[in-house]
């Protein structure tokens, strides 16, 4: 029987389709998602009403981030769709499945193992680390990101280099941190050397030419964004580095998002507020499959390595290769106090590899080992599951898509009222409960202050308070009660 299903794997056709199912269902509430915070704000920035005003959204004079392709290009053409949430998303995944299809030829080309390759990319493609750049539209940028350097690369293994450095131009206007994909490069030629071929491709010089081209482009707008507290890079502080490079890293092998809320160190026992977080079902389910899958996973590696199965110098190889270019594409974000698990698209791809390594060993080592894989497969599949229902709350994005509906409905039945007055002002009233809530920090936050307005009411001058900052209710309001939209 394990044999007939790893013959049916073998259609490539079959995979593919199977794989992009999978995911469309794993991830199906992300069609729903409608706009918040940061869309409100490149919906204003994205309109265009002449060639000029399209091409100048390729302007790097700017005081927020240059990423033209994924903010104003993309958020022009789902203007055009009405900013359906349905089509935008299909933009989005339609994007991902494409970068998924060169990774698989990436791996496939490098290793001439398509076992191999698939399994990559089916640890890669349903980790629930994928709800941070699927969910959310202003993430899109990790998504082409993620796409146009699978695409690049791929290209550059198969030395069509013209091809390459267009998609890796397209990946730096997708965002800053494509820059990386030029010291990954070199480190690429570096490993690839042998004592036959000690010449490195001279072609990585166009790569180092385009990156410093780029990084002056970029220096306008990140002198800007580097300014805000969040955003900036302590370059001195090793403590920072080292903490962040532990994170992100236990991140990338499935510990969720908040566990830095609890755990200070991995030293030291977690915070009582780890109580509250145990109560979640879905974490318990979950943290007993990771514990078990993981338990599966080492003692896998110890068996194969025991019965000669894997060899440790291929396996300490892999890792090697994986850590450093993991650590490459996080680069300087390792020295920002804005720890965020959206940045791990790219590097996942890397520790996804280690993980395929072991499995594909397993599937082509006897009957008894190909089960144990096949069990292995089944808790990664499980605890996907339930990492991702974990994080589609941890995120946040659940209850910004609620507040984003109601919005939504309420504007569109009062929008005729609301113009009667010059100021919207949302008000914290006490809750059933007789509590005073700070529901107005939330939507400020999710309506991104006054981006919102001409989001609902556009071409229309208005202006938003809200009840924290405000007390005093200015003249001539249409009041809110900010409970609404969330309770």
């Amino acid at each position: 029987m394990a044999k007939r299903i790893l013959s049916f794997l073998k259609s490539e056709k079959v995979f593919f389709f199977g794989l992009f199912t999978l995911i469309i269902f794993l991830f199906k509430n992300a069609f729903s998602i409608r706009f918040f915070q940061d869309d409100y704000f490149f919906n204003i920035v994205s309109k265009a009403d002449s060639l000029k005003d399209f091409l100048n959204f390729f302007s790097p004079i700017r005081t927020y981030s240059f990423k033209p392709i994924p903010t104003e290009v993309f958020y022009f053409i789902i203007k055009l769709f009405n900013n359906s949430p349905l089509i935008s998303h299909i933009i989005v995944f339609a994007t991902f499945f494409i970068g998924l299809y060169f990774l698989y030829k990436i791996v496939n080309e490098l290793t001439k193992n398509k076992l191999l390759s698939r399994l990559t990319l089916f640890i890669y493609s349903i980790s629930f680390i994928h709800v941070f750049q699927l969910y959310w539209l202003a993430t899109y940028q990790e998504v082409l990101l993620f796409t146009s350097l699978c695409a690049s690369f791929y290209f550059y293994i198969k030395k069509r280099i013209p091809l390459s450095i267009f998609l890796f131009i397209i990946a730096l206007l997708s965002k800053e941190t494509a820059i990386l994909y030029m010291v990954f490069l070199v480190f690429f030629e570096l490993i690839s050397t042998t004592k036959e071929k000690r010449q490195i491709n001279r072609s990585i010089i166009i790569y180092i030419l385009v990156s410093l081209i780029f990084y002056f482009i970029y220096r306008y707008s990140l002198s800007h964004v580097m300014a805000l507290p969040n955003n900036k890079i302590n370059i001195s502080n090793i403590r920072l580095l080292i903490n962040n490079s532990m994170w992100y890293f236990l991140w990338s092998i499935g510990i969720p998002n908040f566990v830095p809320n609890f755990l200070k160190s991995i030293f030291s026992p977690p915070l009582p507020i780890f109580v509250e977080y145990w109560k979640q079902p879905d974490f318990r389910i979950y943290s007993y499959l990771y514990i078990f899958q993981q338990s599966v996973f080492v003692l896998s590696v110890i068996t194969l390595i025991l019965k000669k199965r894997l060899s440790l110098k291929t396996l300490i190889s892999y890792i090697l290769f994986s850590v450093i270019s993991f650590f490459i594409f996080l680069g300087p974000l390792l020295f920002s106090y804005h720890r965020w698990m959206i940045r791990l698209t790219v590097p996942l791809i890397f520790i996804s590899l280690v993980f395929a390594l072991v499995i594909d060993r397993l599937l082509k080592t006897g009957s008894k080992f190909r089960w144990v894989g096949f069990l292995y497969i089944f808790l990664y599949l499980m605890t996907s599951y339930f990492g991702m229902r974990l994080h589609e709350s941890s995120s946040l994005y659940l209850l910004e898509n609620k507040i984003s509906q109601r919005a939504a409905a309420y504007f569109t039945k009062n929008k005729q009222t609301i113009l009667k007055h010059k100021t919207i002002y949302f008000i914290d009233m006490r809750s059933k409960t007789g509590q005073m809530g700070n529901h107005s920090i939330t939507l400020k936050n999710s309506f991104f202050d006054q981006n919102f307005l001409d989001y609902y009411f556009p071409g229309k001058k208005l202006k938003a308070y809200y009840n924290f900052e405000s007390l005093k209710i200015p003249e001539d309001s249409y009041i809110i009660n900010a409970a609404s939209f969330i309770e």
